[in-house]
């Protein structure tokens, strides 16, 4: 039974493995993807995600 259970979290730990850059989004109208601010669809051209 343990064995199971541990496979089943590696297996869970493993699958998210990838998924840190998913878009994050900002309200309505900004949103962070692969290192651009974008603000309704446009890149932000000097905007720092890391600041947004």
């Amino acid at each position: 039974m343990k064995k199971n259970i541990l496979k089943v979290l590696l297996f869970l730990v493993l699958a998210n493995v990838g998924f840190g850059d998913a878009a994050q989004i900002l309200g309505d109208y900004y949103s962070i993807d692969k290192g651009k601010v974008y603000y309704e669809n446009e890149i932000l051209e000097g905007a720092n995600p890391k600041t947004a």
